[in-house]
C-alpha cells in the first residue's frame, strides 16, 4: 500500500460494502460497533458508516476503542469525534456519512472497534446502520450491539456493517541526523618504520579521520576580506594538488587514529592534513597542514659462525616436540652448510629449530630502533603438507654459544612470535625477507648478542602437522658471501 499522508490523499485501509440487505437500529443507550484488524502500524483519520435516521436532529458520536480477546470493545476511547445532524439522510437505504478524528491516532497492529452512538436520541431505535446480515464475507472483524450504553456487548453473528477506515501507513522514522561539529587535532606523534612512518593522531571528539597528502608543496593565495566596506588583510587559501586520501586503521569513530605509511621513498617530504566524518557525515573543519621528511639509516649485521640447527625425531609428536635434549646437525651438511627450520612427518616426526647469532654489541644499549628485517638465503623450501598454509616464525633465542643439545628443550617455552612469513611465498636461490613486528624488536639486544630461533608454526603452536613436509633449508654463515643470514636494523637519523 502506498504511503500517503492526510487530507484527501489518505488511503483506504480497510472496510466492507458487500451484500447490503438490512438496517440495524440504534439510539439512546443502544450502541453499535464494528471491529476491524490492522496488520501493521497505521495512522487513522477518516471513517465512514452508511446510515440513515428516523428521528434526526441529534449529534452523532463516534469512538475508536481497543478490543478484548473476544473482539468486544473495551476501555476508554482511543479517539472520539462528533458529527452534526446537518445533512443527515432520512430514508432507507441511507447514504455514506464520514467522520474525521481531530488527530491521526497511530495504532499498533491489532483489532480495534468503531463505536456509533447517539446518546441524546429520544428512542433506542431512531437511527440505522446499513449491514450485510445474511452471510457476511468480512473475516477481519465482527459486528456488536450494546443495549446499556456500551457497558456490555453482544455479537451480531454473521453480520457486518457497511464501513470504511481511511488513513495511512507511517513510513519508517529516519535516523537522527549526525551532529555537525568541528574537530581539532590535540596531539600528533610519528614513529619511524624501516620504510615510512606510523602516524598517531588524537582528536577532541569521536570521529573517523582521513589523511590527505601530497608530495607537492601546497601553494596559497590571499583572499581579501571586506569589513564595513574596507578591504582588509586577506585570508590564506591553500591549494592541494595531486593528492591522495588514506583512511585511518581503526574502524568506526575513535579518539585515537592510526595511519601506517609504508613505501615512503628516502628523502621524500610529504605535506598532509586531516579531514573527518562523524557517523559517515563529513565534518566542516580540517586540521592544520603538516609536513614530514623521511630519512632512515640501515645498519646490517652478518650472522656469526656459531649458528646451528638442533633437531629431534620420533614416532610420537609429544615426545619429539617436548624433548629436553635434541641433536645438533653435524658439520652443517658440508659443503652446503645448511640451517634447517621447520617440521616434517614421514614415518616419524622431524622437528628442526634453526639458531642464529648476530653480534650487535657495538650498538649503544639505549639506541632507538625503528624497525628490522631478517634476510635468509633459501636454498630449498618444501611446503607440501596437504591443506596447510605453513609459516616460518622468528622467536627469541636462548641458546648457548657454542650451541649444546640441551638448547633444543630450552627453546620450548619461548613461543612469542616477532615476525613470520608463509613458507610457500619463499623463492629458492635468493634472499627472502622477514620483517620484525614491534614484539620482535624486543628480541634485538643492542650492546650484546642478538639470538634468534627459526621455527615452524606447528612447532610454535604445539600442533602436530599432517603427513608431508614444510620447512626451509637456508645457508649458514659458514657458506660465506653472499649466502650468510643478515639482520638489518632501521635507525632513525
Amino acid at each position: 500500500m502506498a504511503y500517503s499522508k492526510g487530507g484527501s490523499t489518505t488511503t483506504l485501509i480497510t472496510g466492507y460494502s458487500e451484500g447490503e440487505d438490512a438496517n440495524i437500529d440504534y439510539g439512546r443507550n443502544t450502541y453499535l460497533a464494528q471491529t476491524f484488524t490492522l496488520d501493521v502500524e497505521t495512522a487513522l483519520w477518516r471513517c465512514r458508516f452508511k446510515s440513515w435516521t428516523i428521528c434526526g436532529d441529534k449529534v452523532y458520536h463516534y469512538d475508536l476503542h481497543h478490543t478484548d480477546a473476544m473482539g468486544k470493545p473495551i476501555g476508554a476511547p482511543i479517539a472520539s469525534t462528533t458529527l452534526s445532524p446537518t445533512g443527515e439522510y432520512w430514508f432507507s437505504p441511507g447514504r455514506w456519512r464520514r467522520f474525521d478524528f481531530d488527530e491521526f491516532p497511530k495504532l499498533a497492529p491489532g483489532v480495534y472497534a468503531l463505536v456509533a452512538s447517539v446518546p441524546t436520541s429520544p428512542s433506542p431505535l431512531c437511527y440505522s446502520l446499513r449491514a450485510d446480515s445474511t452471510a457476511s464475507a468480512f473475516t477481519q472483524g465482527k459486528a456488536w450491539r450494546s443495549t446499556d450504553g456500551g457497558s456490555t456487548w453482544t455479537e451480531l453473528a454473521n453480520q457486518d456493517f457497511y464501513f470504511e477506515v481511511w488513513g495511512y501507513i507511517p513510513p519508517p522514522e529516519p535516523p537522527p541526523p549526525p551532529s555537525l561539529s568541528n574537530f581539532s587535532t590535540r596531539d600528533i606523534a610519528y614513529t619511524h618504520l624501516c620504510d615510512g612512518f606510523k602516524i598517531t593522531v588524537t582528536t577532541d571528539i569521536l570521529c573517523h579521520l582521513y589523511m590527505r597528502w601530497t608530495t607537492v608543496e601546497p601553494q596559497y593565495q590571499t583572499v581579501p576580506l571586506l569589513r564595513r566596506g574596507i578591504s582588509m588583510h586577506g585570508d590564506r587559501t591553500f591549494c592541494f594538488v595531486a593528492y591522495q586520501d588514506n583512511e585511518q586503521e581503526e574502524a568506526g569513530d575513535t579518539l585515537v587514529h592510526t595511519f601506517i605509511k609504508r613505501n615512503w621513498p628516502i628523502c621524500e617530504t610529504r605535506y598532509f592534513y586531516f579531514w573527518a566524518t562523524v557517523a559517515t557525515q563529513e565534518q566542516p573543519s580540517t586540521s592544520p597542514i603538516f609536513h614530514l621528511h623521511f630519512d632512515i639509516i640501515f645498519q646490517e649485521f652478518i650472522g656469526t659462525l656459531s649458528n646451528r640447527t638442533v633437531y629431534k625425531t620420533h614416532g610420537t609428536w609429544n615426545v619429539a616436540h617436548d624433548a629436553p635434549v635434541g641433536a645438533i646437525l653435524p658439520n652443517y651438511d658440508a659443503p652446503n652448510y645448511f640451517i634447517f627450520a621447520g617440521d616434517e612427518l614421514t614415518v616419524s616426526f622431524w622437528i628442526y629449530r634453526g639458531l642464529l647469532f648476530f653480534d650487535t654489541s657495538a650498538l649503544p644499549a639505549d639506541i632507538k630502533i625503528a624497525g628490522a628485517f631478517l634476510d635468509l638465503f633459501v636454498e630449498w623450501h618444501k611446503p607440501t603438507a596437504p591443506g596447510a598454509t605453513p609459516w616460518l616464525g622468528i622467536t627469541e633465542g636462548v641458546q648457548a654459544d657454542p650451541v649444546v643439545p640441551a638448547n633444543y628443550g630450552a627453546q620450548l617455552p619461548y613461543t612469542a612470535v616477532g615476525g613470520s612469513r608463509i613458507i610457500s611465498t619463499m623463492i629458492d636461490g635468493q634472499y627472502n625477507r622477514i620483517h620484525f613486528d614491534e614484539a620482535g624488536l624486543a628480541f634485538i639486544k643492542p650492546g650484546g648478542i642478538t639470538k634468534l630461533c627459526l621455527r615452524a608454526d606447528s612447532n610454535i603452536n604445539d600442533s602436530p602437522p599432517g603427513l608431508g613436509a614444510y620447512y626451509v633449508r637456508l645457508y649458514s654463515a659458514q657458506k660465506g658471501t653472499p649466502y650468510q643470514p643478515k639482520l638489518t636494523l632501521c635507525l632513525p637519523p
